[in-house]
């Protein structure tokens, strides 16, 4: 019995590393968004503040 519960942990633990490494990719995805909005947003502001 001790091997079936094993392998469903591992499962478990599989399924639950996957939906780890997604929800960090599509955290990273949205930070690199923000990034390049802020520095959109200051590139503009500062050729308007220059002209």
């Amino acid at each position: 019995m001790r091997l079936p519960v094993a392998r469903r942990s591992i499962e478990v633990d599989r399924d639950a590393l996957l939906l780890l490494i997604a929800f960090t990719a599509a955290i990273e995805a949205v930070l690199v968004l923000i990034d390049n909005m802020v520095l959109l947003l200051g590139n503009n502001r500062f050729r308007f503040d220059t002209l």
